[in-house]
């Protein structure tokens, strides 16, 4: 059991060595990064209320959208969302 925990430090430290220092300094992990990817995607709101609703400023946005997990998050979860698996019949 014990190397389960080594394991899931190392990857913590992998992740928050994988976000721009600003980000993880801010508390964000990828978790968060994949729940703003949703709600982009769902659109259910305007940009700045969804910024507001995960607590990050325009300038983290900006970097976040630089980021290559957040990238890949928004494209699988589009073309997900745009799936017909995601209509009803």
């Amino acid at each position: 059991m014990t190397d389960h925990i080594d394991e899931s430090e190392r990857l913590d430290e992998v992740i928050r060595a994988a976000l721009p220092a600003t980000l993880s300094s801010n508390g964000l992990n990828l978790s968060d990064l994949a729940a703003l990817a949703r709600d982009l995607i769902l659109n259910l709101r305007e940009l700045p209320a969804t910024l507001a609703a995960h607590k990050i400023t325009q300038a983290q946005y900006d970097r976040i959208k630089e980021n290559e997990f957040f990238k890949r998050a928004l494209e699988h979860l589009t073309l997900e969302w745009h799936s017909a698996k995601s209509t009803t019949d």
